[in-house]
């Protein structure tokens, strides 16, 4: 989407005192997530062809923050809480394919692939089925100016 067009929008729909938020998760380097690397090397590696994939890590693409700082919504906050979670290894496989970049749309015939990869990487992870990750999940909430 074009965020500028998107956050002038909102301007005109959300009420004066109303706020965006954008949405956020990582994975702290902490013991528990020595899963993730590897997880991400397979992800890359069955997107590395996606031209959208390309052009959101190019120099040129602005961060949020930046196009937030130029828009009515240019206060900004962030929060974020910090939590151990325990998942099965079939969802980091649905995870996968949830991603516009790795979507069963996207990869057509190696979804499946890409599926299989998933389950084989974590089940070395896991213990009894199950993958302890910690998340660190970020909101990041916009204001306009505060009225006087």
């Amino acid at each position: 989407m074009d965020r500028a067009k998107t956050l002038n929008l909102l301007d005109a729909m959300i009420e004066s005192d109303g706020v965006v938020v954008l949405f956020n998760d990582s994975h702290p380097e902490v013991p528990e997530n020595s899963w993730h690397d590897p997880y991400k090397k397979v992800i890359e590696r069955y997107s590395e062809d996606d031209i959208e994939r390309q052009r959101l890590r190019s120099p040129e693409w602005l961060k949020n923050e930046a196009i937030l700082l130029a828009s009515p919504f240019h206060q900004m906050e962030r929060i974020s809480i910090i939590e151990r979670r325990f998942t099965a290894v079939e969802r980091f496989s649905d995870r996968a394919l949830s991603l516009s970049i790795t979507s069963r749309e996207r990869l057509g015939a190696t979804a499946d692939d890409l599926s299989s990869e998933i389950r084989e990487l974590m089940a070395k992870f896991a213990v009894e089925g199950v993958v302890t990750e910690v998340v660190e999940s970020t909101a990041l909430i916009a204001r306009r100016n505060s009225p006087l």
